[in-house]
């Protein structure tokens, strides 16, 4: 005989959650990480009885009573397993060893089903401790190296065009078919290359490009729904960038963390410290890094405070002005991105005309290299101008966006189509409504 679980009953009578309210909650947080799990309440009642669930539903339990209660709530905490662990990745731990967090992470299926707590994305674990400012002492990983050459400058420089070009084909192609690749590329070249014996500014630098070569992963990750395995990708990026002390790429990873968030609609107090924590070690960086870090700030402050948002986008066009970068993922914030915040910020505030003039700014400046941003663009244009009711506008809007996702592996111009989906079917009776809507099914 089962016996009922007390510990996850206890957490959701203080949550407020029925059986039907968590199996409700549950769906939501599922479909937020692009999956089609969702239990009903007898379901529910059964794990309340004492039936333990499989993966994925532990992670999706958790994080529903994270939402509800505030904070971080355990496995342990909630019933789900008899070993009581930190519900957070331990990558900010001071004495743990990001090259060993790497591994872990890459050794790991995408979907993390093999472990208990799963790869969902977590409110939770937006939060984190204040970030130093100051050098760290040099580390002596204790993993195996299994190069025996010294590293030198040429091994970083490699490693950064690697960098690039999974950025630039990312960009080009989607991330979903990508992240393998990379994987491999971090299993097999660089953690070896981390691990190797190198002058201590040379590995301070590969440390820092093995932030870069994570944030990569970490974006194609998102790109490919898995937002779990997106957002622990993101906090590892940001414990290595602090760790090298390169004040330029842990304002960047800060930023990703905290857009990547944005995108899945969220912008609440712990998105918006990513943020401001991003512009704070910018800094200390160029004014690319400055302007990039002060966009993502405006659009999220734009949902709480118009004047600050206003000030805020003045700054990070005014950085922007001053920069003079060379090309490069990590040292390159292009014109047509920084129009896309601002129409960002404009429709937040409501004023679509001037949302739609920045979106189309945007568009002009877009590269040949930049596919995926150009379809995104054109979807979202498409979604003012329809909250303007410029339906024939907004068609040709979609129809680009649709003739640019057969070259795109990207889960977020899936969810891009699926919302023209939804917003289109009641005008389903226009004509040119009814072709689009037939061509993208075929």
């Amino acid at each position: 005989m089962k016996t009922p679980n007390t510990r996850l009953q206890l957490l959701c009578d203080a949550a407020g959650y029925s059986a039907a309210g968590l199996a409700r909650a549950i769906g939501d947080v599922a479909r937020d990480q692009s999956t089609t799990f969702a239990p009903d309440p007898s379901t529910v009642r059964r794990w309340l009885a004492g039936t333990t669930p499989r993966p994925p539903a532990p992670a999706l339990v958790m994080e529903c009573l994270a939402r509800r209660l505030g904070r971080p709530v355990t496995a342990y905490e909630a019933g789900l397993s008899n070993t009581p662990l930190s519900p957070a990745d331990p990558s900010f731990d001071a004495d743990a060893d990001p090259l060993r967090l790497l591994v872990r992470l890459i050794e790991t299926d995408p979907d993390g089903l093999t472990n208990l707590g799963g790869r969902a994305f977590s409110i939770a674990a937006l939060t984190l401790p204040t970030l130093e400012g100051q050098p760290r002492a040099a580390r002596s990983y204790a993993c195996s190296p299994s190069r025996s050459h010294r590293v030198t400058q040429a091994d970083v420089f490699e490693m950064q065009a690697v960098a690039s070009t999974f950025h630039s084909l990312a960009e080009r192609y989607g991330g979903a078919r990508l992240t393998t690749a990379l994987t491999a590329y971090l299993r097999q070249e660089a953690v070896p290359s981390l691990s190797a014996p190198a002058e201590a500014g040379i590995h301070q630098a590969m440390v820092s490009t093995a932030a870069q070569l994570t944030l990569v992963l970490a974006a194609m990750y998102a790109d490919s729904a898995h937002d779990g395995t997106a957002q622990q990708y993101h906090r590892l990026a940001i414990r290595l960038a602090s760790e090298s002390n390169d004040h330029a790429i842990l304002a960047i990873a800060l930023r990703a963390m905290a857009t990547h968030a944005h995108q899945l609609g969220h912008y609440g107090p712990a998105v918006l410290h990513l943020a401001e924590q991003a512009t704070t070690h910018a800094r200390h960086a160029s004014p690319t890094a400055q302007a990039y870090a002060a966009a993502e700030l405006a659009t999220l402050q734009a949902h709480h405070d118009r004047r600050a948002a206003i000030k805020t986008l003045g700054e990070a066009e005014r950085f922007h002005s001053r920069a003079h970068s060379t090309p490069g993922p990590f040292t390159e914030y292009p014109a047509g991105a920084l129009h896309y915040q601002r129409a960002l910020v404009q429709e937040a505030f409501g004023d679509h005309a001037a949302a739609v003039e920045s979106l189309t700014v945007s568009l002009r400046l877009r590269g040949p290299a930049e596919t995926r941003a150009t379809a995104l663009t054109h979807a979202r244009r498409a979604e003012v101008l329809q909250k303007m009711r410029r339906l024939d506008e907004a068609v040709h809007d979609w129809r680009m966006c649709l003739q640019a996702a057969p070259t795109l592996q990207s889960a977020r111009t899936r969810r891009a189509l699926n919302t023209m989906h939804c917003s289109l079917r009641p005008h389903r009776h226009s004509p040119a409504v009814a072709a689009l809507l037939k061509d993208s099914i075929l």
